[in-house]
């Protein structure tokens, strides 16, 4: 493949971005990937890039009309696969083989998990019985989980209900990825809470998901 190939990623789910980025250099793609908007926008000036794979979210919507006018090929992310594709991708493969591998890597969270199978297994179900990449979704979820329960505490010391909703939100997506577990039900309520200005019922929750996610990620862990 040639220069067409350089890519930027940019997604506010560290797990999702670095899936569709490991699947792109499997497939020779040069990847650069980034969660931070400012970033982002100096990596976009620098106009060495040839595809835009962005998520679909408000937050990056800046970024996107920047990519928008440069007429280069953007394919957007969301939940439950692309979203839309602007531009032509021309690389050196067949376009409808890459726009399925990346819908198939961001495809909608696992079903909870039926009588009798374990988290890893529902995992690794869900990944088209891939078990690498189950166990890189798994990593990355470990790696991820501590870095967001820290925002979120964070956020609730530091920030603006608007800015905390948003870090909330994004740790969703993350513990989206294993599917219906303990930790994603509480997250959603605490996203509830703050939503509805219940920040101090909010907080409460922080401690059980915090034990939530030690306990899924050194259940991963052993199992890994």
């Amino acid at each position: 493949m040639d220069d067409l190939t350089k890519t930027l990623v940019v997604t506010e789910n560290y797990i999702s971005g670095s899936l569709v980025a490991l699947k792109l250099k499997s497939m020779g793609f040069k990847v650069t990937l980034s969660h931070v908007f400012e970033e982002a926008l100096v990596l976009l000036n620098d106009d060495e890039f040839n595809l835009f794979i962005v998520e679909d979210c408000p937050s990056l919507k800046k970024l996107t009309d920047l990519i928008k006018e440069s007429n280069k090929p953007l394919v957007f992310l969301e939940k439950n696969g692309i979203k839309e594709k602007r531009n032509s991708i021309n690389v050196s493969f067949n376009e409808n083989e890459f726009l399925h591998l990346i819908s198939f890597v961001t495809a909608s969270t696992p079903a909870p998990q039926k009588n009798g199978m374990s988290l890893v297994e529902s995992v690794i179900l869900h990944y088209g019985g891939d078990e690498r990449l189950a166990y890189q979704v798994c990593q990355a979820f470990i790696a991820e989980c501590q870095v967001g329960i820290a925002n979120i505490k964070d956020a609730f010391a530091n920030d603006s209900d608007a800015v905390l909703a948003r870090k909330i939100h994004s740790f969703k997506g993350v513990l989206s990825t294993l599917g219906k577990t303990s930790a994603s039900q509480c997250i959603i309520k605490m996203e509830i809470l703050v939503k509805g200005q219940l920040r101090s019922l909010a907080l409460e929750l922080v401690d059980q998901l915090l034990t939530e996610c030690d306990i899924m990620s050194q259940y991963l862990s052993d199992c890994s």
